[in-house]
């Protein structure tokens, strides 16, 4: 029995498919419970603000299953494990271990390396609230660091609700997937700060979710709209599988500049983000935006756009109505506002300068996830 079928068979927590992974789609759709909603949770709340969010790396899945959230170090537990994915049993993996191995193996089996023993145990904080950021002109602090935070390196997370998180790895050796438990986000790395409380570097080095660069751009528009001063930033750093660099910038601009298309998402965030790109200087009438795999200038891509998407975060809609008008863009050619189940969509409707008489309400599909292209 495949392992995401075993996730779904042993409780009746609901799933919502958003962002679960084209790989789980189809048995999400014909079984929406199980445990695997501990990895995909948040998802929903990300495509509520139509941005899909990123699940953790399949490797990763056990450590967020189990109650212990045993870390992949493991070796003996990761054999065991396997064992479990492959056996026919209906048990969960504790009560199959015990089976097996005896009721109290996995509380009393301990990792030792070099002649010391090893943690395997990884944090997973129920109220990540101590590490949730806050911004004061433009400086980042959490409750952890309280004030201006230190100099030093982060680990930073984007939850889909749009919530910045970040902590040292000295923070009770938390990881990427600590902040929200294994859910999921929208964006993940590594940041530093300086002596000032300045954001000199930034990547998406994140080993448990993977995020694509597509990512950067998404965290940087996060904290232009926080007032965070972004041109200290030294080294952007595009970071692939296995950690290894793919492309290095020396600042924002640069970054930036290198965009050359843009696809996924919803229209909100693709023309926000456009927007954000412009407030910074950023010429943006050279960059494609790709829809059915077809590749437009923006200004073509605007002539043939006749639906929005909705959004719940207010600011997302003014600032997308503001770019459109600054566009000169013709309302008068929309036909349809896709939304979701149980979001409302008035603080659009009540912004665009049309009869709503002539607009088809529809229900969203899925989206894709954002995508970029980087001209180096």
């Amino acid at each position: 029995m495949p392992f995401y079928i075993k996730l779904l068979s042993h409780n009746n927590d609901h799933i919502w498919p958003a962002a679960a992974g084209s790989q789980l789609m189809e048995l999400v759709q014909q079984r929406r419970q199980g445990k695997i909603s501990k990895i995909a949770r948040g998802s929903f709340e990300g495509e509520q603000r139509g941005i899909p969010a990123y699940t953790m790396n399949d490797k990763y899945w056990r450590e967020a299953y189990l109650d212990s959230h045993n870390a992949n170090r493991d070796k003996e537990c990761s054999v065991l494990f396997k064992q479990w994915v492959q056996h026919p049993t209906q048990a969960t993996f504790e009560d199959w271990v015990s089976e097996q191995k005896g009721p109290t193996w996995l509380s009393d089996h301990e990792v030792v390396r070099d002649g010391k023993p090893v943690a395997c145990r990884m944090p997973y904080f129920d109220n990540p609230a101590p590490y949730e950021v806050r911004f004061s002109q433009g400086a980042l602090s959490t409750q952890n660091t309280l004030g201006r935070s230190p100099a030093g390196t982060y680990k930073y997370v984007v939850s889909p609700e749009g919530k910045l998180y970040m902590g040292t790895k000295t923070n009770v050796g938390l990881h990427h997937s600590s902040f929200l438990s294994g859910g999921a986000v929208v964006a993940a790395g590594v940041l530093k700060l300086d002596d000032q409380g300045r954001v000199i570097a930034l990547n998406n080095s994140s080993g448990h979710y993977g995020p694509p660069a597509a990512a950067l751009l998404r965290m940087i528009r996060l904290l232009t709209k926080q007032g965070v001063d972004l041109s200290h930033l030294s080294e952007i750093a595009v970071v692939g599988k296995e950690d290894v660099i793919l492309h290095r910038f020396h600042s924002v601009t640069q970054f930036l500049s290198s965009v050359k298309s843009l696809s996924g998402s919803s229209k909100v965030e693709l023309l926000t983000l456009l927007k954000t790109m412009q407030d910074l200087g950023i010429r943006i009438d050279n960059i494609q935006i790709i829809e059915m795999d077809r590749a437009m200038p923006l200004d073509h891509f605007l002539a043939n756009m006749t639906a929005l998407d909705a959004s719940c975060d207010d600011q997302d809609v003014d600032d997308m109505v503001q770019f459109l008008q600054e566009q000169d863009f013709d309302f008068s050619q929309l036909h349809a506002i896709d939304t979701v189940p149980g979001l409302s969509c008035m603080s659009l409707v009540t912004q665009i300068p049309i009869d709503l008489d002539q607009i088809d309400f529809r229900i969203r599909d899925n989206l894709k996830p954002l995508e970029i292209a980087l001209e180096i």
